[in-house]
Order: structure tokens, then sequence, then C-alpha cells
């Protein structure tokens, strides 16, 4: 219900589209190769691996193409880890609505984003 309401947010928004979706880790590597997006929006917690594993596997291919994790989980149990991964913001789905065009601009403007606390320089990759 989330993903479609995400969706659903996009095709609303003027600079926005959605070029994919997945379930699984299997699902939204296909699909990052055949979509080539400019931006991934990701749940942690995925079918067939987490958002870690995808994380990883983008490191190691894709490493310049910006990740927004969307959690049920508050900052302080995933967003420095996330960040560390390589995700350049995390955004607490329960603050989704109003955060996520905040994230979305933050990280293609080359900052880093995360829920309460808003777009930062992340110097080590500055």
């Amino acid at each position: 219900m989330f993903r479609q309401n995400l969706v659903n947010w996009i095709a609303g928004q003027e600079k926005l589209e959605c070029c994919g979706e997945a379930e699984s880790v299997p699902e939204a590597q296909s699909a990052v190769r055949t979509q080539q997006p400019d931006l991934i929006l990701l749940d942690l917690f995925l079918k067939e691996g987490d958002g870690f594993d995808f994380l990883h596997w983008l490191r190691v291919g894709l490493n310049k193409l910006p990740v927004i994790i969307l959690s049920q989980y508050t900052e302080q149990q995933y967003a420095l880890a996330s960040l560390h991964a390589g995700a350049r913001a995390y955004v607490s789905k329960a603050s989704a609505t109003e955060e996520l065009h905040l994230a979305i601009d933050a990280v293609m403007g080359g900052d880093c984003y995360v829920s309460g606390r808003g777009a930062f320089r992340d110097e080590a990759q500055a």
C-alpha cells in the first residue's frame, strides 16, 4: 500500500517520474539495469535480501546512483548505518509526505538528508 501511494505521489509531482518498482532485491537489480533511474527510493526490508544487500550491489557497480532510504524505523535505528552503506538520505515513512521532496532536492543537489535533521553536506563525498 505504501509503495502504491508513493507511485501516486510521484505521478503528481511536476519534475518526477516513476520508471519502475520492485518488491525484491533481484527485481530491484533488474529494474535498475533496464530502467537506468536517476534516483532510487529504497525500503530497507525487501524480499530475497534487504536494502543493505541492494546498497552493497549498487556501490560495487553503480556507485554514483543516489539512494534515499524510506523506512518505517526511526532515524536513530538505521540512518547512520544506511548512510555508511552508501545511501544519500534517510526519510521516515511517517514523515515522508512532508520531507520526501526536501530529501530529493538535497540529494540531487549533492547533499545528504536525514529526517528531523534536514540537509547537510557530506564532506567525505564532497
